[in-house]
């Protein structure tokens, strides 16, 4: 009998064979085979920089064979160049998140981190708000500095757009028509509408744009929600919801109510009253600001926000078809807000509310140039008590200051920091519901010498139709619904000449900004 010795090594493995020949000369062949966990085999299997236990926190132990967060389906990484581009992200059900990246969106090339999960893997750590749902997939969506990849990035310079994806049946029980993104607030551990959105029901598409990265999901009301849904008759006619309820002109609709009669005459019966179009515009501006509502470049109502900052403004009497509607806001300091802008389509008999509106908070530095260690005033309005962050984009820098009981902020920025040069802030809003887009961009200079800020004269860019200081296709839509038709605004009629043709169209071109 012949022995062999073997020198024992021992592994964290999930799979182990052993193959032992003998050869003519009596000399033994070993081959060994080994799979190491994912979370001992020092591979970084789930992109995330960190590898295998204890280093990467998702591993529970060496023996792990998983280094993705607990519940993940699917998940990707891709690297961005700071020039931009775009990356698709494809769920194992074939739905797709699509980003898009502009260029210069940040100082560096980053690196894109995505994880799936199925919606039951947030119902118990980031539930839903009451009477909303999931819809679709959930997401964390996470940005790393590709040359430090243990720095998370916490806000982009510019924008970035992602379009998600769902089925119809993530909507059979949900209001497809109320269908909106929301993104996982980490100060207020609460979900919050991401603003501007918008919707594709024929496509099963959300698109939105963000600067932040946390959990994301697609959330609806619950269709029970509804009177006309609810399977409960409510207005006690002995029928219920919708078809059953004359009352109810659809399945999100909150009135089952039947219609009222107007008195006939000569036995002919009744002839249902039907309501006049309206368009209803409510959300959150400054305490005593002069809100503005925009039709078709024009201006269509004027109200004023109350101390705690919310509006609510109606149009009626509204021929049915297709309007641009834009809001915008100033404070009570004369500061102006960007415009938010909505295309709507009236029917007959329609009432069309745009809730949750959440105006940008104004803003203003007090010098133009300042000497580099001295002190930058930046001051704005928000909603009283919300939570402004101010961004310094050349140095992707994030302060924090909370709004007062007026809705006044003011923050000073310690220049110290930054080097020499041009630099450019923005700010943003946020409330325990809430985030609001980005402000108006501020430009500055850290040089040797400080000069004081000049209120920028109102410069008129020709084609800027509704006064959102930029020429794009937005004021294009606008003026192409005036093309050829009678007393066009003067905003549109860009040659004063009582029409708008080509040559207006031409004017706009050149002021184009994009």
């Amino acid at each position: 009998m012949k022995w062999y010795a073997f020198t024992a090594v021992c592994f964290a493995v999930i799979g182990l064979m052993i193959t032992v020949g003998i050869t003519n000369a009596g000399t033994a062949s070993v081959t060994v085979t080994v799979t190491l966990a994912e979370c001992s085999d020092s591979i970084d299997n789930d992109g995330d920089f960190l590898t295998d236990y204890p280093n990467d926190t998702e591993c529970d132990s060496g023996t792990d064979n998983s280094e993705n967060i607990a519940g993940t389906e699917t998940h990707a990484t891709s690297t961005i160049e700071t020039s931009g581009g775009s990356f698709s992200f494809d769920n194992a059900d074939s739905l797709a998140v699509d980003f898009t990246f502009q260029n210069g969106f940040h100082g560096s090339s980053v690196r894109l981190f995505v994880n799936s999960y199925a919606t039951s893997s947030f119902e118990s750590s980031k539930p839903a708000p009451s009477g909303k749902s999931f819809v679709g997939k959930t997401y964390d969506i996470i940005l790393y500095e590709n040359a430090s990849p243990n720095n998370s990035i916490a806000t982009t310079s510019k924008a970035i757009t992602i379009v998600m994806q769902y089925l119809d049946s993530d909507v059979s029980s949900i209001d497809e028509s109320n269908v909106l993104p929301y993104r996982w607030s980490t100060s207020t551990s609460a979900w919050a509408i991401i603003s501007g959105s918008s919707l594709d029901t024929s496509n099963n598409k959300v698109t939105f744009s963000t600067t932040d990265f946390s959990s994301f999901s697609l959330l609806g009301t619950n269709l029970s929600e509804f009177q006309c849904s609810d399977g409960i008759d409510n207005d006690g006619d002995g029928k219920i919801d919708y078809p059953s309820d004359p009352g109810c002109s659809s399945t999100t609709d909150d009135n089952e109510t039947d219609p009222q009669q107007a008195p006939g005459g000569g036995g002919g019966g009744g002839a249902t009253i039907t309501a006049p179009p309206q368009v209803t515009f409510s959300g959150l501006a400054y305490p005593g600001s002069k809100v503005t509502i925009l039709k078709d470049a024009q201006v269509a109502a004027v109200t004023i926000a109350g101390p705690d900052a919310k509006f609510k403004a109606g149009l009626s009497k509204l021929s049915t078809g297709n309007y641009n509607f834009g809001i915008w806001a100033a404070d009570t300091s004369g500061r102006r807000s960007v415009t938010h802008t909505f295309a709507l389509s009236v029917k007959p008999g329609s009432s069309v509310t745009v809730s949750g509106i959440f105006l940008p908070p104004t803003i203003s530095i007090d010098k133009s140039e300042v000497r580099k260690g001295d002190v930058l005033g930046i001051a704005g309005q928000s909603a009283p008590e919300a939570n402004v962050s101010l961004i310094v984009h050349s140095h992707s820098i994030v302060k924090k200051v909370t709004v007062d009981k007026s809705g006044a902020w003011f923050y000073k920025l310690d220049t110290t920091e930054l080097e020499y040069g041009k630099h450019s802030t923005q700010a943003k809003s946020e409330t325990e519901n809430d985030i609001s887009s980005l402000s108006q961009l501020l430009l500055f200079k850290v040089g040797t010498k400080s000069k004081k800020a000049i209120p920028l004269a109102v410069v008129e860019l020709k084609g800027d139709v509704n006064s959102d200081e930029k020429v794009n296709l937005v004021d294009f839509s606008i003026a192409a619904y005036w093309y050829k038709r009678p007393s066009p605004p003067s905003a549109v009629d860009l040659n004063n000449d009582g029409k708008v043709d080509l040559v207006d169209f031409s004017i706009m071109a050149y002021w184009w900004t994009g």
